[in-house]
């Protein structure tokens, strides 16, 4: 169970999603940033690009995955460091995101993303899908990543992937 759970926190890396690419500066935080932003980080996510990832986050970012047994807190660090063993391990590897809330409040947003994701294991034919809720807040007049709420479903066969599992607290 540990190694699935591990497939599945390193699956959702890739799903949560890159920012290195420095944006226009924002005056206040709006929807044009905030898609901006959204569209950094499944450009990133797509290419794997984990070093503009990890920049679309504040560095002490909550980072929570509910993978069926309720949430679990990742570090930053850690959801890194997962994400790019599973790239290592995953091929054919395509991904699919929908936006389908923006709501501000507070002086942050909340953006509400579905996304849907399919590789190839070592093992067979992967797909995920993830439904997760980022809280985007100006820091240092740039929108950023302060808290990522996500709940995935992973369908197909299940196996460990390389690199230890410990990583993950």
């Amino acid at each position: 169970m540990r190694a699935n759970r591990f497939f599945i926190f390193a699956v959702v890396m890739l799903a949560v999603g890159g920012c290195h690419r420095k944006a226009v500066e924002p005056a206040a935080l709006d929807e044009p940033a905030v898609r901006q932003l959204m569209n950094r980080v499944a450009e990133a996510s797509m290419n794997r690009d984990f070093d503009g990832l990890a920049s679309c986050f504040i560095a002490g970012a909550e980072i929570f995955v509910d993978a069926g047994d309720g949430p679990q807190r990742v570090t930053l660090d850690a959801y890194i460091a997962a994400a790019r063993r599973a790239a290592k391990s995953l091929t054919d590897y395509r991904y699919e995101v929908t936006t389908s809330e923006i709501r501000f409040a507070d002086g942050g947003a909340a953006v509400v993303q579905q996304v849907d994701e399919t590789a190839t294991a070592p093992w067979g034919p992967v797909r995920s899908a993830t439904s997760a809720t980022y809280t985007v807040r100006l820091v240092d007049r740039q929108p950023r990543i302060v808290r990522v709420e996500a709940k995935v479903i992973i369908a197909g066969p299940s196996g460990p992937l390389p690199g230890p599992e410990e990583e993950l607290g």
